[in-house]
């Protein structure tokens, strides 16, 4: 798998996961019980790319066989929208039936079982037998803690953030306030059963550098739009569509679309039990397989 075509999935599934919290109109209208009202969220979401670049074809079969589900479920038993520190979120990327990736936050841990063999059967992903089967011996169909600490190293080396476990969830919170509050500044119409937002993709990118230290958006300007909508049924959300529109050099506009519908079922969420723990160590490891042997599968 190419660095671009992981960097599209985790765009479609960090987008997935912020339309759970972004869709929440807080900005946009006097009711806060959209969707952190309940204990429990769950968001089911199908993408698709629109482009004519020839370099985009993996990411087209790629994009057109997954689906993302995303789990919410506040550990304190109250409201989402009231559980700052005790939110678990689970996002699982699924080809058809075959459950092929999962990621879990916990406790500011981070959490994820890849079953390898599945993920070679994804359109668009090609993996050597000789790479899926030394990352299958290693991480396949087991439980892989990314502890916090690493997290944070991580988050403090290349985010230039600087977190601490109890302000970790603040800042996730600060940072889906800020994309609300990029929404709230977009157009917005209202619909008879929602409502439409509109505005550019500099303006998210501008809500990023708000709250993240160390960000900066000079340099090169972000050129694209993003339209929202969301389907209400009376005051709770029940769907939503995002669609991201940006500029190519050669071929016109791309356009990613995700559409997503939303529940509130009682779906536990909670962190596996034995993981194998990553270490520095461990990665610096992986990163010289991939490297040698293994190259393009994690770069």
């Amino acid at each position: 798998m190419t660095r671009r075509t992981w960097h599209t999935t985790a765009l479609v599934a960090g987008a997935s996961l912020a339309l759970s919290a972004c869709s929440v109109p807080f900005a946009l209208s006097a009711t806060r019980t959209n969707l952190g009202g309940s204990q429990y969220l769950q968001l089911h979401a199908s993408a698709s790319l629109v482009s004519t670049s020839p370099t985009a074809k993996n990411e087209i079969k790629l994009l057109k066989a997954l689906t993302f589900d995303v789990n919410e479920q506040s550990a304190a038993g109250i409201p989402i929208a009231s559980s700052l520190n005790h939110v678990n979120t689970s996002v699982v990327v699924w080809h058809g039936h075959q459950q092929v990736m999962t990621l879990v936050t916990a406790q500011s841990n981070v959490y994820l079982s890849i079953d390898f063999a599945a993920l070679a059967k994804v359109p668009g992903v090609t993996l050597s037998s000789t790479t899926l089967s030394a990352l299958d011996l290693v991480l396949g169909n087991r439980w892989i803690e990314l502890p916090y600490s690493l997290v944070a190293h991580y988050s403090s080396t290349t985010l230039h953030v600087t977190p601490a476990r109890s302000t970790l969830s603040a800042e996730q919170i600060l940072l889906t306030n800020a994309f609300v509050s990029a929404f709230a500044l977009g157009h917005t119409t209202t619909t008879s059963h929602g409502f439409i937002d509109t505005g550019t993709l500099a303006s998210l990118v501008s809500a990023l550098g708000s709250v993240t230290t160390g960000a900066t958006t000079k340099g090169t300007p972000v050129k694209g739009t993003y339209r929202l909508t969301v389907t209400m049924a009376g005051t709770k959300a029940t769907q939503a569509q995002l669609s991201i529109s940006s500029p190519t050099v050669k071929y016109g506009n791309q356009v990613i679309n995700i559409n997503a519908t939303i529940a509130h079922q009682r779906l536990r969420v909670s962190a596996p039990g034995h993981p194998l723990v990553i270490t520095s160590a461990l990665l610096k490891q992986l990163g010289t397989f991939t490297s040698t042997g293994g190259a393009g599968v994690l770069g």
